[in-house]
C-alpha cells in the first residue's frame, strides 16, 4: 500500500469540513435545548409539589388550631365545674363541721354523765 492509498479515505468527511462543524453545532444546540427544557420542567414540577405540601401543612395547622381552641374551651368548662364543686364541698364541710361540733359536745356530756364526772 502506498501513502496515497492510506490517505484516501474514500470520501469520508474530515473534522475540518464545514458540514461536520454545522452538525456538531446543531447537536450541541439540541442537547443544551433539551437540558434547558428538562430543567425548566423539573423546576416547575418541584415548585408545584412544594406548594401542594405547604397547602397541606397549612390545612393541618388550621385543624390543630381548631382542636386547640376546642380543647381550651373544654378545659375552661371543666375549670368552672370544678370551681362549682369546690363551693359545694366547702358548704358541706361548713355544715358538717357545725354538726360534728354539736355531736362532740353531746358525746362529751354523755361520757361525763356515764363515767360520773358530771356535776348534775
Amino acid at each position: 500500500m502506498s501513502w496515497h492509498e492510506l490517505r484516501d479515505n474514500e470520501g469520508v468527511l474530515t473534522v475540518t469540513e464545514p458540514q461536520v462543524w454545522v452538525l456538531i453545532g446543531v447537536f450541541a444546540a439540541a442537547m443544551f435545548g433539551m437540558v434547558g427544557i428538562v430543567t425548566t420542567s423539573f423546576n416547575r414540577t418541584l415548585t408545584a409539589a412544594i406548594g401542594g405540601v405547604e397547602d397541606r401543612i397549612g390545612g393541618v395547622r388550621s385543624e390543630i388550631n381548631g382542636l386547640r381552641e376546642t380543647m381550651n374551651a373544654k378545659f375552661e368548662t371543666m375549670d368552672v365545674k370544678f370551681e362549682a364543686m369546690d363551693v359545694k364541698f366547702e358548704a358541706m364541710e361548713a355544715k358538717l363541721s357545725g354538726k360534728f361540733e354539736a355531736l362532740d359536745r353531746d358525746i362529751a356530756a354523755l361520757s361525763r354523765h356515764v363515767f360520773g364526772t358530771d356535776p348534775h
